[in-house]
This record gives structure tokens, C-alpha cells and sequence, in this order.
């Protein structure tokens, strides 16, 4: 891979990806939990916060940029690719992996995974706490999301938005 990025093998396939070093410079403290049936591929100047999960299924792969900071309990599902220098708050879910509820005669429990529409987080983003996003979505470079928003549609770059559903509120380009 290029740009420092390193793979590692299990079994002659590639499970996992990663810069330079593990636990991602966070001192060795932080707890977080790992799920992944894909790839992960962390920047080593990520910081992520205890309580954070990261998980994914076969084919997905959660790729977190330069910089980037995950503040306790977020948590990141499926197929994601984070920017550089982004901060994601506490609490928020970033997730594009759900279930077939249309199978109505099973139990939502035994229901089977479906796969969304990938994630895409520019460079300098800030994600408000308890925030989702939802499967799909495009957020753009230098963007700012309120806390509690629900974001179920692509954001402009630069664009400040929030509420539920979120919707463009200001741009920061019209404070330089």
C-alpha cells in the first residue's frame, strides 16, 4: 500500500491494514472494541477514545484518516472512509450495516444482514455528539454538524447544518 500504510496477512488473506503503529498512539489506554470481518485501516495519528467500536463485515472496510479523533462511544459500522483531521464526538453512530426487516416471518433477531451504500466523511469535519449518519451518505470537506442531528442526506462542503433531520443552517465560508 502506499503512503506508510502496511497490511497484514492471516491465512494468505489480508485482514487488516494499519500506519506505522498499534494502538493508534493512544498510549496504551484507551479500551475499544474491534469487530472486524473486513479491513481496517487507522492512520497512527488517529486518537480513539475508550468506549469507541469499530465493526465490520466482510468487504467493508473503515479507513480513519490523519489527525482524526474519536471521542468516547462512537461508534463506526460498515463500509466508512474518514478524512483527515475530523473529529467525531461522543456518542455518535456512524453505521451502514442494518437488517432485512421486510422478512416479517422471522424474528427481527434472526434476520439477515443487508448491506447499504458506503460512508464518506471529507477532511476537516466536525460531528456533533450524539449525532447518526445514516447509510449513503456523503458529508464535505470542512463541514460542521450540530450535536443530535440526524444526517439522512449528503452535506455541502463547508456547510454548518443540524436538527432532525438535518438541514443546512449557515455555510463557514460566509464568516471568513
Amino acid at each position: 500500500l502506499s503512503n506508510g500504510w502496511r497490511n497484514i496477512y492471516f491465512c494468505g488473506l489480508k485482514v487488516f491494514s494499519y500506519k506505522r503503529a498499534y494502538p493508534f498512539e493512544n498510549n496504551n489506554k484507551s479500551n475499544f472494541v474491534l469487530d472486524i470481518g473486513g479491513l481496517l485501516q487507522i492512520n497512527s495519528t488517529c486518537k480513539i477514545s475508550d468506549g469507541c467500536v469499530l465493526q465490520n463485515a466482510p468487504g467493508d472496510t473503515i479507513k480513519i484518516g490523519k489527525n482524526t479523533i474519536l471521542k468516547p462511544y462512537a461508534i463506526l459500522c460498515g463500509d466508512i472512509t474518514i478524512g483527515d483531521n475530523v473529529i467525531i464526538d461522543q456518542n455518535v453512530v456512524i453505521s451502514t450495516l442494518g437488517y432485512d426487516f421486510c422478512q416479517v416471518g422471522k424474528p427481527m433477531n434472526t434476520a439477515e444482514c443487508i448491506k447499504n451504500p458506503s460512508i464518506n466523511i471529507q477532511n476537516d469535519v466536525w460531528i456533533g455528539a450524539n449525532t447518526t449518519v445514516a447509510p449513503g451518505i456523503n458529508i464535505g470537506c470542512g463541514a460542521v454538524i450540530y450535536p443530535n442531528s440526524f444526517v439522512n442526506s449528503d452535506i455541502p462542503a463547508y456547510a454548518i447544518v443540524g436538527g432532525c433531520p438535518a438541514h443546512v443552517i449557515d455555510s463557514r465560508l460566509s464568516h471568513i
